[in-house]
């Protein structure tokens, strides 16, 4: 029998443990393509026969933003050749041996209705990006291997009830999903719950942060212009029927020049609850680990460089939306969305409305 556990009531992680691995699909053609798309499907039904009702029972609480994290461990088993590693995060030349992992991934998806999606201006558009460390002085390659100190994914991007006819904007994931392949030297993926960081901010810490008073620009993965900036937003949100939520990237999220010295003040304030806050979790090889990109940040412990070949995740989005409104070309991908990858994608400078407390 799999076993179950809620970790800790504040941490928001559930995690779950299948008795035996899941039976990996034959791909014949690399994750993201429409042929293994169909290839991955057809083991759909099978995966959801397997699948603990606990883990779904999680899923779905991961859904309504109850949990900001499910893992599902031993997933599946898969041997990977030592000295074959990707070189970047797009590597489309690397090993076809991570395929399989990647097809169970999009069938457990696809059996909880969770839409597997990228962006065409993040890493090129690829359905499963390779988080591996990799050489070199590039902001890029520093950032592969250096400490992450928290965030949200596609912060810049709108949020669902934000986004407007012909913006030319999907919304940012719903999740972002980490799935195991190496990590011998146990680095740690950190995740810091939307429900610990409040409890550790003033009352009128958090009102400023609900308010609209904050610029977000790209971040350094999602290549837009740099005048694409959506300004006067809110940094956390209280939907009535989802409490809470956050968007926020340190690097990419500063007080609106207008604000006033109390918003600086309380993204401060915020950093500082976001450092003390973060849960390590181990990301094992068959483990995948579903993150709630609306209500947990995540990080990352450091990646020191001399073990760059230990240490190899595969990411994706999911979204619980439909995506065709938001494609790029439907013909061509069932999963890339927008923004387009032209240089003149125009910045949003409008003030956000949020939604009714």
């Amino acid at each position: 029998m799999p076993s179950v556990g809620l970790l800790t009531v504040n941490s928001r992680l559930a995690t779950s443990r299948l008795a035996a691995p899941l039976q990996l699909p034959e791909l014949s053609a690399r994750p993201g393509t429409a042929v293994v798309s169909e290839d991955a499907l057809q083991k759909a039904d099978y995966v959801a026969e397997q699948l603990p009702v606990a883990f779904r029972s999680h899923m779905n609480l991961l859904a309504m933003n109850i949990l900001s994290a499910v893992k599902l461990e031993g997933a599946f088993d898969l041997n990977l050749a030592a000295d074959k590693v990707p070189t970047h995060f797009t590597d489309t030349n690397c090993d076809p041996a991570w395929w399989p992992a990647a097809g169970i991934t999009m069938a457990i998806c696809d059996s909880l209705g969770i839409n597997l999606c990228s962006y065409a201006v993040e890493n090129e558009g690829e359905l499963f990006v390779h988080l591996v460390p990799t050489i070199g002085d590039s902001p890029q390659a520093k950032k592969s291997r250096g400490a992450m100190r928290g965030h949200t994914d596609g912060v810049v991007l709108p949020l669902p009830w934000e986004v407007t006819p012909n913006d030319g904007l999907a919304p940012s994931p719903d999740l972002v999903i980490l799935v195991g392949l190496r990590n011998s030297h146990h680095v740690a993926t950190r995740l810091a719950p939307i429900s610990a960081v409040i409890r550790k901010l003033a009352k009128t810490t958090l009102h400023i942060l609900q308010e609209p008073l904050y610029d977000i620009s790209p971040q350094i993965s999602f290549r837009m212009p740099s005048d694409h900036v959506r300004e006067r937003c809110p940094v956390i949100v209280r939907d009535q029927h989802e409490g809470y939520i956050i968007r926020f990237s340190h690097g990419n999220v500063s007080a609106n020049s207008a604000a006033g010295v109390a918003a600086d003040v309380a993204l401060v304030d915020l950093k500082d609850a976001i450092s003390t806050s973060f849960e390590n979790v181990v990301v094992k090889p068959g483990d995948i680990l579903f993150v709630n990109n609306r209500t947990s940040l995540h990080g990352r412990e450091e990646v020191m460089i001399g073990l760059t070949k230990n240490r190899w995740l595969l990411r994706s989005y999911g979204l619980y939306s439909e995506l065709s409104p938001y494609l790029i070309d439907a013909k061509k991908s069932n999963h890339m969305l927008l923004p387009a990858r032209k240089d003149d994608t125009v910045g949003h400078r409008v003030t956000i409305p949020q939604p009714d407390a």
